[in-house]
């Protein structure tokens, strides 16, 4: 009798995995063959060998933290079998929906099948072997995609998905796919194996031109706190005439390479009501359509607030009385940026329908920290007071987010817009929008005017 042999075959597991044999009695001993090409021989030397009919032979494969059992029925006299084992991790479940109030782990944002530049999405995805195990239980998981970033959130416990917060990138000038690609990962090589792969085509942006608008200068030179104010502001908004700057800006703006960009930077301190602020306006020729662009970057441990996360952004656009501060008026209007909670960022406005606080319009966005990002706003009168026929418009990163038609910005009097303006603080007008520690935003790249995209 020569040695004999338990052929195990279709084994969907690593080069290098082993399959154990464990043979009863009347042999009483296990034997190991190791995977090659998807197929594992068993040796059972000739010495060991005692014939038997009907003998359970209990078969287990190890593919690293991976195993799976099974077992065949054998002749001790030809002990030669052919069985299939499978580890394969299979895709059971890949998801992805619209991010939505700043949760990784809320599921109630629309599903998505293309991706528009510059958004964030909520990736959820399950990974299951043919025996119905559901890894992640005892193995480790590894997600990479080759168009934008992915940040592992967690996994749900009740149904064992894998959830990720999606980030696509900023622009994408042609269609192309990004592809999720996932398996299982090992801890000794930092490699992953077992993949599956799914494409999800990314829209393309088309991006908002500035060349028919005027720059907001930024100095070439630093300017440190204490040396920017209303000179240097007059300088920045020209050929339009300064309006304002509050002199609390004085102490707190500067201009500095962030990140490698030149720009605007303003402190946020935490020990004033709500926070420090810059304040500032310049005139506008009257016109009926304005629209600035600005790219912006919030530190990357900013504090969105106190009890009440919030505050005004950047650059804005007003006309008339240019109510705000929970002032509503007939003749005028504001519309600002701002951000609330988690980031969130939103427009806010004042106009003839506006009773107490400004009215919130969401982007449907979140804010990054530690990152720039372009936000763009564009405002047309309606024609005529107590018309509601105004138009506001925002971009996110070029992709236009929100549209707000219908809008009657004045009541009573001749719609216009006669000036440029930005405010930047937390807040709110009270201690409970004061953040928890000393803050900056930074401000680059701006342009405005009456000129098209």
């Amino acid at each position: 009798m020569a040695d004999g042999t338990i052929t195990v075959g279709t084994v969907n597991a690593n080069d290098g995995a082993t399959i154990t044999a464990d043979i009863p009695s009347p042999i009483s001993d296990s034997y190991v063959g190791t995977v090659n090409s998807n197929v594992a021989v068993i040796t059972v030397p000739e010495a060991d060998l005692v014939e038997a009919t009907n003998v359970n032979v209990s078969l287990t494969l190890t593919d690293g933290a991976n195993t799976d059992t099974d077992s065949v029925v054998i002749d001790i006299s030809a002990p030669d079998a052919f069985f299939v084992l499978n580890t394969t991790l299979a895709q059971s479940s890949f998801e992805i929906r619209e991010y939505v109030n700043g949760d990784p782990f809320d599921a109630s944002g629309a599903v998505v099948t293309q991706i528009t530049p510059s958004q964030q999405y909520r990736v959820r995805a399950l990974w299951q072997d043919t025996d119905g195990n559901y890894a992640g239980s005892g193995d480790t998981i590894n997600m990479d995609v080759d168009l934008g970033s992915e940040i592992f959130s967690g996994r749900d416990g009740t149904t064992n998905f894998n959830i990720y917060l999606y980030t696509a990138p900023a622009t994408n000038a042609v269609l192309q796919n990004a592809t999720f690609t996932y398996g299982k990962y090992d801890d000794a090589s930092l490699t992953t194996s077992q993949n599956v792969s799914v494409a999800i085509p990314v829209a393309v942006s088309a991006g908002l031109s500035t060349a028919g608008l005027s720059s907001f200068l930024i100095p070439s030179t630093d300017i440190a706190e204490g040396s920017y104010g209303s000179t240097q502001w007059a300088a920045a908004v020209s050929p339009l005439s300064s309006q304002f700057w509050e002199g609390g800006g004085d102490n707190i703006t500067t201009i500095s390479e962030v990140n490698g960009e030149r720009a605007l930077g303003v402190r946020l301190d935490d020990t004033s009501s709500p926070s420090t602020r810059v304040g500032a306006g310049a005139n506008v020729p009257s016109t009926q359509t304005y629209r600035f662009k600005q790219r912006v970057m919030f530190d990357s441990g900013f504090d969105w607030g106190g009890t009440n996360e919030g505050g005004k952004l950047g650059f804005g656009i007003a006309g008339g009385s240019a109510p705000s501060g929970g002032a509503t008026a007939q003749n005028g209007f504001s519309s600002r940026f701002m951000w609330r909670a988690n980031g969130e960022l939103e427009a806010y406005v004042y106009d003839a329908n506006t009773t107490g606080s400004g009215t919130q319009l969401s982007l449907g966005v979140f804010a990054p920290r530690g990152q720039y990002f372009n936000l763009a706003m564009e405002v047309t009168m309606n024609s005529a007071g107590g018309v509601a026929d105004g138009v506001l418009r925002c971009w996110y990163n070029d992709d236009l987010v929100l549209t707000s038609s219908s809008r009657e910005w004045f009541g009573t009097g001749t719609p216009e817009i006669d000036r440029f303006w930005h405010f930047t603080f937390h807040g709110g007008n009270d201690s409970t929008w004061t953040p928890s520690r000393v803050n900056h935003v930074y401000l680059t790249d701006i342009h405005h005017g009456t000129g098209t995209w």
